[in-house]
């Protein structure tokens, strides 16, 4: 937020993690959990896990200019 104008959203994602895989695809699911939240001048940095399975999912560095 800046001043009194209203808020903007910067980024979202839903996911779940299943406990056991499915039969289905054979992944359980998506972590779509933010972590490092780092501030940096006028910059916010998350890191995230990057991919659609859990099994895959690589850490990826995301940077939202304010």
């Amino acid at each position: 937020m800046n001043g009194t104008n209203d808020p903007v959203q910067l980024y979202e994602d839903h996911a779940y993690i299943r406990r056991s895989k499915s039969e289905l695809t054979g992944t359980r699911g998506r972590d779509c959990a933010l972590k490092s939240l780092k501030l940096e001048g006028d910059a916010i940095k998350i890191a995230h896990l990057k991919g659609e399975r859990v099994e895959e999912q690589e850490p990826e560095e995301l940077t939202f200019n304010l």
